[in-house]
C-alpha cells in the first residue's frame, strides 16, 4: 500500500513539472512575440540617419512619399481610393503590410484593395429607338442574348419589312447599350386592276411601290362599229407611280371608219372611186350627157348621200333628156331668210353659175355658186353682217336700210348709242326681233327724224320667262320723232310678258313718236299690254305721242291699256290715241290698265269725242270725266 502511495507522488510530481514547463515555455514565447509585435513601437531617440517611407496605390502611383530621421513617428495617410474601371469597382482593404509606427528603415506600402465585377443594362429598342422591347442587367465579359419573341415591324404603304438582327453584337458585355433592332425591307406590291371601257373586269397584275404599271397589261381592243374604228387610247388612272391598289379603266381614241365609194357607168366601168370617211359628202363626178348604146344620162341609181359604208353607185340612163331643179336658199347668220330663193329647172349635167346677190350691209359667204346637176339640188348662201356706220355732223349713227335695223337687233353692243333715221324704212321680208332686252335695255337716243318704218311684223310664240316685246324691246335710254307701223301675231307661253306698239318695257322715254298697232295675243299666263308702252315698271316717260291702236288680247291675266298696260312712277302727258281694245281681261284702263304708286296723267286723251271746229274751246273748261280723257 504504501509503495503504491509513493508511486503516485511520484505521477503527481512529474506532472506538475512538466506543467511548469509548459507554462514557462508559454511565457517565454509571450514575450518574445510581444517584443516582436511591439518593438518599433518603442520610441528610438531620433538619429542623423534618414529614411524614405513612401505610399503608392494601386496602379503604382505615388499617394505619400516622405523622408524621415531615424526613430520618427511614421504619418500614415488617409484611406485612398482608386477609380473603378469598366470591368471591376474597387474598395480599400488596407497596406500590402503593417506600418511600422516610426522610422527604422527606407519602407515601400502600396494599397491592397477588394473589387467586384461591374455589372451594366443591356436594353433592346425597336426601330425607332424608343420602344423598349426587352431588358436586363449583365457582368463585365458576359454575354446576353434577346429572349422574348422575334420583333416585328408593321409594313407602311411603301414598305414590308422582315427582322434582320440587331445593330450590336452582346457576345461581351463591356459598358450599358442600347441595341436596336434591324429590318430588311422590300417595296410592297399592290394589285392593279384593268377595267374594260364600259367598267367590266378585264385583267389584274401587281406592281411593285413606286413603279410605272402603264405597259403591265396589254391593252383590250374594241370592235369598229358603222361609224367609228376605235384605237387604244391608254389607262384612266394614273399608273405612272404606285402608292397602292389602283384600278384603270381603258379608254378609246375614236375615227370616223374609211368607206369606199365607187361610182359606175352604164357600162360598169368605174367613172371615179373614192375612199372617204362616215359622214363626208360625196363629190358626185362629172358625167357624158349622152353615152351610146345607153342613152341619156339621167342620175344615179340611189340618192347621193353622206358616207354611212361602201357604196357603189350606178349609172341611170333614159331615151330623152332629164331636167332636175335647182334651188338656192339665202339666209342671214341665225338661219332666217335674206332674200327670196334662187330656182331653176336645167337639163341633167347642165353646169350652173348663179352669182350671189347683194344684201346691204352683209356679205355672203360665196360670191358664186357653181356646179353641174344631176339630180335635184338645195344649196344655201350664208349673209353675215359687213357694215361701217356712218355719223352725221351731230355724231349720230345714221340708220338708211332696214338691215342696219336688223343688225341693231341683234347686236347689243350698239345698244349704248345714239342713231337718227334719214328715210322710210319698210321692213317687209326683213326678220326682226326688237331692240334691247329687259337685262340690257336700249340706253341711247334713237331719233326718228319724222320718217316711218314700215311692214314691222311680229310672229310666233314667246318662250322666254319675263319677255318685252315691241319695236324696242326694252329702253332705258329715248325714243323720239319715230313713226311705226307695226303688227304683231303672238301665243305666249311663257310667265310675264310686256307688249307694247313702240316699247315692250320702258325705263326712259318716249317722245313725239306716233303707231299704227295692230295686235293679235293669245297667252295662258300674266300678260300686260299697251298701246304705246306695255310695262313702266319703276319711271318712264310719255310724251306728245299719237297713234292709231287695235287690240285683240286672249288671256286670263294681266292688263291692258290704251296707253300703258301697267305703269308706276310714269309721267304721260299731251298723248292721243285711237284704240280699239277686245279682252276679258279684268284689269282695263283707257289709258293706264294697272296703276301703281306716283301715275301722272297730262292732257292725255283715249277716243277722245269730236269737237265742232265751229264752236269756241275754253281751255279752263276740265275734261269728261267719262274716261274718254283725263287731265
Amino acid at each position: 500500500m504504501a509503495k503504491r502511495m509513493n508511486s503516485k507522488q511520484l505521477y503527481l510530481l512529474f506532472g506538475g513539472f512538466a506543467a511548469f514547463v509548459v507554462l514557462l515555455f508559454v511565457g517565454a514565447s509571450y514575450l518574445i512575440l510581444y517584443r516582436y509585435l511591439h518593438q518599433n513601437e518603442r520610441p528610438i531617440k531620433p538619429g542623423a540617419i534618414t529614411y524614405d517611407i513612401v505610399f503608392l496605390n494601386l496602379d503604382g502611383s505615388e499617394l505619400l512619399v516622405r523622408t524621415y530621421q531615424e526613430g520618427e513617428e511614421i504619418e500614415i495617410p488617409e484611406d485612398p481610393t482608386f477609380p473603378a474601371d469598366a470591368q471591376y469597382t474597387y474598395s480599400f482593404r488596407g497596406w500590402d503590410s503593417p506600418v511600422e509606427k516610426f522610422a527604422k528603415s527606407d519602407k515601400v506600402y502600396k494599397a491592397v484593395y477588394d473589387y467586384k465585377v461591374n455589372t451594366y443594362r443591356i436594353t433592346f429598342v425597336d426601330y425607332d429607338k424608343a420602344t423598349v422591347l426587352y431588358e436586363t442587367i449583365a457582368e463585365y465579359g458576359s454575354s446576353v442574348s434577346y429572349l422574348p419573341p422575334i420583333p416585328r415591324r408593321e409594313s407602311d404603304v411603301q414598305y414590308t419589312y422582315t427582322f434582320a438582327g440587331w445593330d450590336k453584337d452582346t457576345d461581351s458585355i463591356k459598358g450599358d447599350m442600347t441595341v436596336v433592332a434591324l429590318y430588311r425591307a422590300e417595296l410592297r406590291s399592290y394589285s392593279i386592276t384593268f377595267l374594260n371601257e364600259d367598267g367590266s373586269y378585264y385583267d389584274q397584275v401587281k406592281a411593285k411601290y413606286g413603279s410605272d404599271a402603264s405597259s403591265l397589261c396589254e391593252p383590250p381592243q374594241k370592235p369598229s362599229t358603222e361609224i367609228y374604228d376605235y384605237t387604244f387610247a391608254g389607262w384612266k388612272g394614273d399608273l405612272s407611280y404606285i402608292t397602292g391598289d389602283t384600278v384603270a379603266r381603258a379608254t378609246f381614241a375614236e375615227s370616223y371608219r374609211t368607206y369606199l365609194v365607187k361610182f359606175c357607168d352604164g357600162g360598169g366601168n368605174t367613172v371615179a372611186e373614192y375612199s372617204l370617211k362616215y359622214g363626208d359628202s360625196v363629190t358626185v363626178p362629172s358625167m357624158q350627157v349622152y353615152q351610146q348604146g345607153y342613152g341619156y344620162f339621167s342620175g344615179w341609181d340611189r340618192e347621193i348621200s353622206e358616207v354611212t359604208g361602201d357604196c357603189v353607185y350606178r349609172a341611170v340612163y333614159s331615151a330623152t333628156p332629164v331636167n332636175f331643179n335647182l334651188t338656192i336658199n339665202y339666209v342671214y347668220e341665225d338661219g332666217e331668210t335674206a332674200l327670196s330663193p334662187y330656182t331653176a329647172t336645167l337639163p341633167c349635167g347642165s353646169a350652173y353659175n348663179v352669182v350671189s346677190p347683194s344684201v346691204a350691209y352683209y356679205k355672203a359667204n360665196v360670191e358664186m355658186v357653181s356646179g353641174e346637176l344631176y339630180a335635184d339640188s338645195i344649196l344655201t348662201v350664208v349673209y353675215s353682217p359687213h357694215y361701217t356706220l356712218s355719223q352725221d355732223h351731230s355724231g349720230y349713227y345714221v340708220i338708211d336700210a332696214p338691215q342696219l335695223l336688223r343688225i341693231l337687233s341683234k347686236d347689243s353692243s350698239l345698244w349704248n348709242r345714239n342713231y337718227i333715221l334719214t328715210k322710210d324704212i319698210s321692213m317687209a321680208g326683213i326678220p326682226f326681233a326688237g331692240i334691247g332686252t329687259r337685262s340690257t335695255p336700249f340706253s341711247g337716243i334713237f331719233d326718228g327724224n319724222g320718217h316711218v318704218i314700215s311692214d314691222v311684223e311680229y310672229a310666233g310664240t314667246s318662250y322666254d320667262s319675263n319677255r318685252a316685246v315691241g319695236f324696242f324691246n326694252a329702253v332705258s335710254g329715248t325714243v323720239k320723232n319715230l313713226n311705226l307701223e307695226v303688227k304683231v301675231n303672238l301665243s305666249v307661253t311663257n310667265s310675264y310678258t310686256y307688249v307694247g306698239g313702240i316699247v315692250g318695257e320702258l325705263s326712259g322715254s318716249v317722245e313725239s313718236c306716233s303707231v299704227v298697232f295692230d295686235l293679235n295675243l293669245t297667252s295662258t299666263r300674266v300678260v300686260q299690254v299697251g298701246g304705246l308702252v306695255g310695262r313702266i315698271p319703276m319711271k318712264g316717260t310719255i310724251s306728245g305721242c299719237t297713234g292709231t291702236i287695235v287690240m285683240n288680247v286672249n288671256s286670263p291675266y294681266g292688263s291692258a291699256g290704251g296707253v300703258v298696260g301697267y305703269a308706276s312712277g310714269a309721267t304721260i302727258s299731251d298723248t292721243v290715241l285711237s284704240v280699239e281694245l277686245t279682252t276679258e281681261l279684268q284689269k282695263v284702263g283707257n289709258i293706264v290698265g294697272e296703276e301703281g304708286n306716283n301715275v301722272t296723267i297730262i292732257e292725255t286723251f283715249v277716243n277722245p269725242e269730236p269737237v265742232d271746229p265751229d264752236l269756241p274751246v275754253d281751255p279752263d273748261l276740265p275734261v269728261d270725266p267719262s274716261g274718254k280723257g283725263r287731265k
